[in-house]
């Protein structure tokens, strides 16, 4: 008998002290982690939009441009659709109708006078709950 107590007194392992404690160091860790890779998926996702968006920009206000041209209103316009996966809705306001610049104005008819739109165009783009707005201004020439 004695020498069954002593195999058991010599057996090493961990308590279970020892295994809780390690399970919770784990556990903080794994969390830290899950933390950290989840708020790295998030800026990746908003860092994807903000350029798919910053691409699409440029078109857009050359589309918006010539679709204001093509209209051949002095007054307010509007209008919406979609850009690959992006909705977009935009109003262009008439702030000022311009002649020619004064260094010009000599070398030009008379008949040109007011012949300069300067165009207020507020945009909005969405993707899903996300919107973002941009204004700026655009100045076409009429006949």
């Amino acid at each position: 008998m004695r020498n069954t107590t002593s195999q058991i007194k010599s057996i090493k392992g961990f308590t279970l002290i020892e295994v809780l404690i390690a399970s919770v160091i784990l556990f903080l860790f794994l969390a830290i982690a899950s933390q950290a890779f989840n708020q790295s998926a998030t800026a990746s996702r908003k860092a994807e939009r903000a350029a798919k968006i910053a691409g699409l920009l440029p078109l857009l206000t050359e589309n918006i441009r010539n679709k204001i041209v093509a209209a051949k209103q002095i007054s307010d316009q509007g209008d919406s659709g979609s850009f690959f996966d992006l909705n977009y809705q935009w109003e262009a306001t008439l702030l000022e109708r311009l002649g020619p610049p004064k260094r010009l104005s000599v070398e030009i008819e008379d008949d040109t006078r007011d012949r300069f739109n300067l165009w207020q165009v507020n945009v909005i783009i969405r993707e899903g709950l996300y919107q973002r707005r941009w204004q700026y201004e655009e100045i076409t020439w009429h006949r």
